[in-house]
């Protein structure tokens, strides 16, 4: 069986062993780059140098969140500035029908006066990718995140 997943199967859900020996029927690859994460928030902070605090956007859900929050973590404390963190968690397993936790999430953000926004990439957050980037473009908040298929939809 041949998987795509993003997160880190050997860690996050035990789909294999490892990822040098998977075992078992299974082999794939992740969608994960957790060395990206904080290479995203340098090159904010390096075009908007006045950026002081970023909002992130996440669902606590997807497999790889943990990981890619302790990176974004490193890396606001390596350059100075703040990190606020607006969990996204949809009832529905398919998001787009209520979008009410997410209108809340940007509420927040706005509240929060953040200067920047990322995005951590998942199926569910690329499913509402075009009402993310709407709101970035209405709170003119510059924004991030993984997969070129967000930017290519207006989040960039």
């Amino acid at each position: 069986m041949v998987f795509g997943f993003s997160g880190d199967p050997p860690l996050d859900v035990k789909l294999v062993q490892s990822w040098a020996r998977p075992g078992g029927n299974f082999t794939g690859m992740s969608y994960l780059a957790i060395e990206l994460v904080g290479k995203r928030i340098e090159l904010l902070k390096e075009w908007l140098p006045q950026t002081r605090r970023i909002a992130v956007l996440a669902r606590p859900q997807h497999p790889g969140e943990h990981l890619e929050r302790m990176a974004s973590e490193e890396v606001v404390a390596k350059l100075g500035i703040e990190l606020s963190y607006f969990p996204y968690t949809s009832r529905s397993f398919l998001p787009a029908r209520n979008l009410s936790e997410l209108e809340t999430a940007f509420r927040a953000i706005v509240q929060d006066q953040c200067d920047a926004l990322v995005v951590f990439p998942d199926s569910a957050m690329y499913e509402v990718s075009e009402r993310i980037a709407g709101f970035a473009l209405e709170a003119k908040l510059p924004s991030v995140s993984g997969w070129s298929s967000f930017a290519n939809k207006g989040l960039l």
